[in-house]
């Protein structure tokens, strides 16, 4: 029955790793990192080698946010920044991380983001995961909101374990805007020809890339320290 169960979740991880793999995103520009998160969850369950961590790029990113936007390339930088300045050299682990937002989850862009960062860290309200056993990976109430005042998009993460708290600051409003964004009115209706349509998309993109490898948008701190 062991041998079974085993060998299903290895076809269930397969087939997930095949459809994550089929997503061809239209886009040509790469993040500024990879986010690796270990799940004890997956590890006893034998999807993943105890300590293998998860690794999340952008574009894996997409399939929860089914676009590329400022915001979904904001929630990706917040959650690469704010967990490895959390974590250091050592693998955040899902579960483990409480995540705490400015804003409240009905403001644009808090929800977008937070259920961006909810899909990468796990951490969720109290509809989460309940995890296993005895609540080996719960995930409830790890996710809040209106918790501090942030100049910018403001998400506090803080390690369970180590008590250690960090708060990253997103300055949207710092992000150049090219004119051509303001072309998406005809893209939307139809009226737009397709040199316009390339405009358009041309300067929402470099938006995103600006975002994904703009430093100069994010603010990181330390808030305390691990015990």
């Amino acid at each position: 029955m062991v041998g079974r169960r085993q060998s299903v979740l290895e076809a269930a991880l397969t087939s997930m790793k095949a459809a994550q793999s089929s997503t061809q995103w239209r886009i040509d520009y790469d993040d500024s990192g990879p986010i690796r998160i270990r799940d004890p969850v997956a590890e006893a369950l034998g999807l993943l080698d105890a300590g293998d961590p998860i690794v999340i790029d952008y574009r894996s990113l997409l399939t929860h946010t089914g676009h590329s936007c400022p915001a979904a390339a904001g929630a990706y930088r917040i959650s690469l920044l704010g967990l490895e300045a959390l974590s250091g050299d050592s693998v955040p682990v899902r579960g483990e991380v409480d995540v705490t937002a400015a804003g409240p989850a009905d403001q644009h862009p808090y929800g977008v983001i937070s259920g961006a960062i909810s899909h990468v860290t796990g951490a969720a309200d109290d509809r989460g995961f309940p995890g296993l056993g005895d609540g080996m990976g719960d995930r409830r109430d790890r996710l809040h909101y209106e918790g501090f005042d942030a100049d910018g998009i403001g998400f506090e993460f803080a390690d369970r374990q180590t008590g250690a708290t960090v708060r990253v600051t997103y300055h949207l409003d710092e992000v150049p805007r090219p004119e051509d964004l303001g072309l998406l009115p005809g893209v939307l209706d139809g009226s737009a020809d397709a040199e316009t349509v390339g405009r358009f998309r041309e300067a929402w993109h470099e938006r995103v890339r600006a975002v994904l490898h703009g430093d100069r948008y994010f603010t990181v701190e330390s808030l305390s320290d691990p015990e």
